[in-house]
């Protein structure tokens, strides 16, 4: 068991009904998390995605080869809201509408 899936689990063990965990972090791209030695593994909000029993279990029922993790771990979060802040040059570009939410959504898929 990797450590992330340790403190992932811990979270889910300590977390009552309704509780709200944030996570935030460099996206993987960016400058910050590539040069930063202590960014081990990005955390993505698709790979949170992966801790939701409802998900593993549609995964499953549609034979989508995805790890189902809460069903091998015994984990069970749904993520509600997610968000990005974007970093400069982007966030300029952005607010004088010279990049469109769609080339956002692309930018960070790259």
């Amino acid at each position: 068991m990797t450590i992330f899936i340790g403190i992932v689990r811990e979270l889910d063990r300590v977390c009552r009904n309704d509780t709200k965990v944030h996570i935030a972090g460099p996206h993987p791209r960016c400058e910050e998390f590539i040069m930063d030695p202590i960014h081990v593994r990005p955390v993505t909000p698709e790979m949170m995605e992966m801790f939701s029993k409802k998900n593993n279990i549609l995964w499953r029922q549609q034979g989508v080869s995805i790890t189902p993790l809460t069903l091998y771990c015994d984990i069970n979060s749904e993520m509600i809201v997610q968000s990005y802040a974007l970093a400069e040059p982007y966030m300029t570009m952005y607010s004088e509408e010279n990049v469109s939410n769609k080339d956002i959504t692309t930018l960070k898929r790259t």
